[in-house]
């Protein structure tokens, strides 16, 4: 049965998309864009930045975040390609390109600025602000480092490194809590109690999750103080008393009953049924044991009453027993209600205690793990969100930052809406703060998003679909607010996707939970902008495990286990279908051409066995694939034969590291040599038998020196050179050989992490091994260009953004089973409170609360996967599965079958000629057969161009650009850092130096305390007079009335400049960084700094090299401000000195 089309009478779905997408990039007002998935997201963000730029926008005052690197530089490269088209195409098409654009004919004023945005933007220092999050941030703390209270030498740190960090401040940690003197110390305390709960590999995990969650534990310590008041805001919030212990509270539940009344219950049930007597037997027991002794046989007691669950038994007393003695009933239920709300105080006590410390320990992580960073002045990513939110929410921070960039930001564009985290939206809401003064209206400004909440599938790094719709109410009240013109814009025509495909999505999520989940209050709709392409959706039968598997574990291997696992066996079913499609000819559903490889995409949840199969199987039917978009590079095999050479050349004497090494690749023994080798060679070792041995065999020989000569490199070699070396010598021949191909990205990202190793530690192949096991580096491919011939494997989050003609869904009858470790609930002010209940069977009330509320995110998130998954597929969806003897339930397949039987799909037989059994499927029209075979089209190549027979005319010279102070002389010698004499002169001038770069981008009245705090730093070691002396000769230049605004708003530090001096033959491209240009009413100055060289006497005395210096800038300069005189100046930081240079004094030692 055929999915539902657009009859005739429905809007043309391409016009109906070009509407929105125009009200979208209007430039007249703000908007909001839910962009479903293929609706032209980007194409709208391009558009909406070409329409501000039209319509007058300043370049450099527009601001786009994205979420990736590869987005910002694609829409640069998007608006780049669009402005230069503009620049040069004739009059026709601009007007076309403009009324597209805009929906209506352009005037003749944005004709010509529309000629003239190409040498606008490129004339914007820096280009356009198109940015992530985290770039943008970390180009503001660079700009201001002081005032965000960072080093402005400051690092980022990789993800490596950052986790390398903390696992070492988390190590010093816990030393120092095992050391405490007293036992009752804070840490020494809180590091029992988490220890007491978790076992060492999840302690590491729950270290992990302290350092994700850093945000948020800094949050609550600033919200309550310090530690402490957060301790005390949790235990009231849970309704624990901090004086009660879990052991105290459990003890009170043992000896609390009332044994008077217990002792009528126990004779009553001794005369009841069979289980009642049992129960009397136990009860009497207990009233038995003397009170001290019972809290160890509580659990026993307790199931006298209640359930393993806690609740209170269904039958505490029969009919019989009841009648026969009339208090009885009343007795076991009030036992019973006193265990219950007893277990409650005891659970509740049990989270306190635990959320306590890991509250503390982690508290004192996080400072250890910021300690360290502050101590090699190094951030994380986390880091320039963090700070940089902690810069824009100073008081008065927002309006210096913004004056500073460039005068401020007028447009601000989020890319990936729904995947930005509650600090990223805090930083990009204060941007805007400015934007929204009721008084002065908003004027041209504009706050525009894109985004789709039912794609937010990236919790991990805090992304909050609920953050997304809170952001769009707030900016939308904002804008209202403030005057503006507030559009909320639906975009849901797909340019990508089959009818066919479209329709399936929409009946699965047309059930109610799946249309919360993606947070829908309407029913889905979508249109497809191709409607007469017949896609289709398959739905096969799930690969399940036979009865044959139920052998023992360890049964003996008189068969291949692996052959008989599912995902093996859906592997094959996948890997046997294409190959079926490639070799009948089967078309496309576009009818275009015959299927290809890159036309396959195969999509998982997650990284597991079934990849691994899926990647055997495809080889096996001889089908090129791409591998595995992701991969732990420990785990690759390549990287282990190397790995376990480092071991070897580490500990020769380690018999299995020395098999590993001579079977792998590199020595290439087989499985004859090395048990020739091994067998018998009495108590000696295997690398002492092949020292004697060697000469036998001439395998052994090779490996005997090529194992001796590995050692004597590796003690004197650092690990980058060694391997490197090693993979030169015959190495990748020797892997690759055996491995293929598919090795050599784990090769080249070994040896690339080799490098990054030393160029942060000190040089060690030990060293390098623990460091690369430790992380667990995780190699990322890129995939989106492996199309072209290969089936690519990924993840459904790798996939986000990317789109194939036939995708396949295996991995739909797994779900996520665990919640997370740490528990997060707020308090009635909406500060954050930590909880962690060490098990899951600890959990209070608020706990089980705040566990539920995450397994229902954590299920939202699982569907709107696979939302993003379904609306991958371009033409043919087919959706398969596997499950071992349970099926569990929500599961993706379920969701799937359920909504293709709501679209009418057809249920069909199982086909003995597919590879596998095809039981719904939902079409537009025909499916592609093997008769639709097409002929590859012929393409002739056009003739080469005129200009490639005609040769290029002769470089200018020179053929580089020169710095202006290159053209002839060399500089004088600097100061040298370690002359005796100089040495102190020689810091004194960087110190100087430096002060004259910051300073002036601060605000004056803070100059002086700024440079005070830069002084003061202990790394400088300067004495209290030193440092006033060196501020106040500062300071009096920037103070000079005469110099003074050089220093002020019209200057700008390190102008990057160029051009050409000179015309004809005699024209010379110069290229230079200005040290500081004011650009005032009347005149233009260049400020450049000599920074330890010897200042002469006067400025008849400055070197040839400085002039010639000077002159290039002036020249260059003074072509830009043809209105205005060029003045020039040198400063000397051993002065400190600022030297007027006369035009008379360049100009006479012109060359």
């Amino acid at each position: 049965m055929s999915a539902n089309t657009p009859s005739h009478l429905a809007p043309d779905p391409v016009v109906q998309a070009d509407r929105a997408q125009r009200r979208a990039a209007a430039a007249d007002r703000s908007a909001w864009v839910a962009a479903s998935a293929g609706s032209g997201k980007t194409k709208v963000l391009t558009d909406r930045v070409l329409s501000l730029l039209l319509a007058g926008g300043d370049p450099g005052r527009i601001l786009c975040l994205t979420f990736t690197k590869a987005a910002a530089a694609e829409m640069a490269v998007r608006v780049t390609a669009r402005l230069a088209k503009w620049a040069v195409t004739d009059e026709a098409a601009l007007h076309d390109a403009l009324a597209q654009l805009l929906g209506r004919q352009a005037h003749q004023d944005e004709l010509l600025r529309a000629r003239r945005l190409f040498a606008r933007v490129l004339d914007v220092p820096g280009g356009m602000k198109i940015q992530t999050v985290h770039g943008f941030c970390q180009s503001v703390l660079r700009r201001f480092p002081l005032e965000a209270g960072i080093s402005p030498q400051f690092e980022v740190l990789d993800p490596l490194s950052a986790a390398e960090l903390a696992a070492t401040a988390s190590a010093q940690v816990l030393t120092r809590a095992r050391a405490a003197a007293a036992a009752d110390a804070p840490l020494a305390a809180a590091l029992a109690v988490v220890n007491d709960g978790t076992s060492e590999t999840v302690f590491g995990d729950l270290v992990g999750d302290l350092v994700n969650a850093r945000a948020r534990v800094e949050a609550m310590l600033e919200h309550f103080g310090n530690v402490t008041g957060a301790i005390a805001a949790l235990y009231r919030h849970i309704g624990a008393d901090p004086e009660v212990t879990p052991a105290q509270a459990r003890a009170a539940l043992a000896s609390g009953g009332a044994d008077a009344d217990l002792r009528l219950l126990a004779a009553a049930w001794a005369g009841g049924s069979a289980s009642e007597q049992d129960r009397g037997a136990s009860l009497t027991a207990w009233l038995a044991t003397p009170p001290a002794a019972r809290t160890a046989a509580y659990d026993g007691y307790r199931g006298l009453f209640l359930t393993t669950k806690g609740q209170v038994r269904k039958s505490l007393v029969t009919k019989a027993t009841a009648e026969a003695h009339p208090g009885a009933l009343a007795v076991a239920e009030a036992e019973a209600d006193r265990l219950v709300a007893g277990e409650a105080r005891f659970r509740a006590a049990v989270v306190a205690r635990a959320s306590a410390a890991v509250t503390t320990l982690g508290a004192a992580m996080l400072t250890a793990y910021e300690r360290a960073k502050q101590a090699r002045d190094w951030l994380d990513y986390e880091d320039l969100i963090l700070r940089t939110r902690r810069l824009l929410m100073a008081p008065g921070g927002p309006s210096w930052v913004l004056y500073k960039l460039d005068g401020g930001i007028d447009h601000i564009l989020v890319d990936e809406a729904q995947d930005t985290n509650p600090a990223q939206w805090q930083v990009i809401a204060k941007l805007a703060e400015g934007f929204f003064d009721a008084s002065a209206g908003m004027g041209a400004r504009s706050v525009f998003a894109v985004g789709d909440i039912k794609q937010s599938i990236f919790s991990f790094q805090g992304a909050d679909p609920a953050g997304f719709t809170a952001m769009r109410r707030h900016f939308a009240n904002a804008v209202g607010g403030a005057g503006g013109q507030w559009d909320d814009v639906p975009m849901n025509v797909s340019f990508r996707s089959a009818p066919a495909i479209l329709a399936a999505v929409d009946a699965v999520f047309a059930d109610p939970e799946m249309a919360a989940a993606v947070g829908e209050e309407v029913p889905i709709r979508h249109v497809s902008a191709r409607p007469s392409v017949p896609g289709s959706v398959e739905l096969w039968a799930p690969v399940t495990v036979g009865d044959e598997d139920a052998a023992a574990i360890w049964a003996p291997p008189d068969r291949q286990i692996a052959q008989d696992d599912p995902r093996h066996i859906l592997a094959e079913r996948i890997a046997g279908q294409v190959r079926q499609w490639l070799d009948d000819g089967t078309a496309l559903a576009s009818g275009e051409r015959p299927i290809e490889a890159g036309d396959v995409m195969v999509l998982v949840r997650r990284r597991d066995a079934l990849v691994e199969a899926l990647a055997r199987a495809f080889k096996r039917q001889g089908i090129p694939v791409a591998g595995v978009d992701r991969m732990i590079l420990t785990d690759q095999l390549a990287v282990m034969d190397l790995i376990k050479l480092g071991e070897f050349l580490l500990l020769p004497e380690d018999d299995l590291t020395l098999a590993t090494v001579l079977k792998s690749p590199l020595i290439g023994l087989d499985e004859a040599d090395l048990f020739e080798l091994a067998h018998d060679r009495g108590g000696a070792g295997l690398w002492r038998a092949l020292r004697r041995r060697a000469h036998e065999r001439p395998g052994w020989v090779r490996a005997d020196a090529q194992l001796l000569a590995w050692l004597d490199r590796a003690d004197r070699t650092p690990p980058h050179e060694l391997f490197a070396g090693i993979l030169a010598e015959g190495g990748w021949h020797a892997i690759i050989g055996r491995l293929g191909p598919d090795a050599v990205d784990p090769l080249d990202e070994f040896l690339s992490q080799a490098l990054a190793y030393e160029q942060t530690h000190v040089p060690s192949l030990q060293g390098f091994l623990h460091w690369l096991a430790a992380a667990e580096f995780e190699v990322k491919r890129d995939l989106e260009g492996a199309g072209g011939g290969q089936v690519r494997i990924m993840t459904a989050h790798g996939a986000k953004g990317l789109q194939a003609p036939i995708v396949f869904l295996p991995d739909t009858l797994q779900v996520p089973k665990s919640t997370p470790r740490l528990l997060w609930d707020t308090d009635a002010a909406g500060a954050p409170l930590l909880l962690w209940p060490p098990r899951s069977g600890d959990d209070d009330r608020r706990a089980g609360t705040c566990r539920a509320a995450a397994r229902a995110a954590q299920l939202a998130e699982y569907r709107r996967l696979l939302y993003v998954a379904m609306t991958r597929a371009e033409d043919h969806l087919i959706v398969c599965g596997w499950h071992g003897r349970q099926r569990p339930a929500e599961n993706w397949y379920e969701a799937v079958a359920a909504g293709l039987a709501r679209a009418g799909a057809a249920a069909l037989e199982a086909d003995e000629t597919t590879p596998a059994p095809t039981i719904l499927k939902l079409t537009d029209g025909p499916p592609p057969t093997a008769t639709d075979t097409v002929a590859p089209p012929v393409v002739e190549a056009p003739p080469p161009p005129p200009h490639f027979s005609v040769p290029p005319p002769p470089e200018r010279w020179p053929s580089r650009p020169l710095t202006p102070s290159g053209a002839r002389a060399e500089a004088p010698a600097v100061r040298s850092p370690v002359d005796a004499a100089g040495g102190d002169r020689f810091a004194r001038g960087l110190l100087i130096h430096r002060l004259l770069q910051v300073l002036p981008e601060v605000a004056p009245p803070r100059r002086a305390a700024v440079g005070a705090a830069m002084l003061a730093r202990p790394v400088h070691g300067l004495a209290a007079a030193e440092q006033a002396a060196y501020l106040a000769e500062v300071m009096a230049i920037l103070d000079d009335p005469a110099y003074a605004a050089f220093f002020g708003p019209h200057a700008r530090a390190e102008v990057p400049i160029v051009g050409q001096i000179g015309d004809g033959d005699a024209a010379v491209v110069v290229s230079g960084q200005i040290d500081r240009l004011a650009v005032l009413p009347d005149r233009v100055a260049i400020i450049d700094y000599k920074t330890n060289r010897p200042p002469p006497a006067d400025v008849t005395g400055v070197a040839p090299a400085y002039l010639d210096q000077l002159r290039g800038y002036r020249d260059l300069v003074a072509r830009l401000y043809p209105d205005r005189p060029v003045e020039c100046y040198l400063v000397w930081t051993d002065g400190p000195r600022l030297m007027r240079v006369s035009d008379a004094i360049l100009d006479n030692g012109a060359m």
